[in-house]
């Protein structure tokens, strides 16, 4: 898919989850609305775009709630069909997307959506490394307090080469807030995405950290 055409694509809008580019979402598919939406992607190129609700949806929850312009666009990689019709799915996550307009004459929602393009400029390649560095031990420090983020954070690459990828799925593990978790999905700049997944990753520490402990870590990251 070319990054510069835009594309129709069944929306599902949701609350409290945000969908980055590589990570896997299991949802279990029951209503009539949600049921014909996945039956269309399926008769397509089975891609659906995940977009969190904007707070006060719950007035709309049976018309079309507003949503975030900044979404996760996934692929359906298994479905588990149900003899009532509901189904269980698979999703994994391909792409940011930017929402342009919403289209009208589905039962389900339908978006035109363009895939969002990273950016990095030439001064913050520097900027960059050292951010990785400082995550890579924050993340260390995680993994004493709670072993099991192990797993999750053992296996990714802290070179700023891999930057997108690890920042992502730090930020889908490690991010509580749902409306922090956007933040990070809505910056297209990989350096100061960055900044906020460590960030997200100082704060979660320090709930956790005495003073002292905390500070020691602090030195350490700022020397990284």
């Amino acid at each position: 898919m070319s990054d510069a055409v835009s594309i129709q694509v069944p929306l599902l809008p949701l609350d409290g989850l945000v969908m980055f580019p590589g990570t896997v979402h299991r949802f279990h598919i029951f209503e009539q609305r949600h049921r014909l939406l996945v039956g269309n992607a399926l008769q397509g190129e089975r891609l659906i775009t995940v977009a969190l609700l904007r707070p006060g949806w719950e007035e709309q929850h049976f018309g079309s709630p507003p949503v975030h312009r900044i979404a996760g666009l996934g692929e359906i990689t298994e479905v588990e069909p149900l003899s009532d019709g509901r189904s269980n799915i698979v999703v994994e996550g391909r792409h940011r997307v930017r929402l342009l307009r919403e289209l009208s004459g589905s039962p389900h929602r339908v978006v035109d959506v363009e895939i969002v393009e990273e950016t990095l400029r030439i001064e913050d390649r520097m900027t960059l490394q050292s951010e990785m560095r400082k995550m890579q031990r924050l993340g260390a420090r995680l993994i004493t307090l709670f072993p099991q983020f192990t797993p999750d954070l053992t296996e990714l690459s802290f070179d700023a080469s891999d930057a997108s990828r690890t920042v992502d799925l730090i930020a889908h593990r490690c991010v509580r807030d749902v409306y922090d978790r956007q933040s990070i999905l809505d910056e297209s700049d990989i350096c100061r995405r960055a900044q906020l997944a460590r960030v997200q990753l100082m704060l979660l520490l320090q709930r956790f950290l005495s003073e002292a402990d905390y500070g020691a870590l602090m030195d350490s990251v700022e020397r990284a």
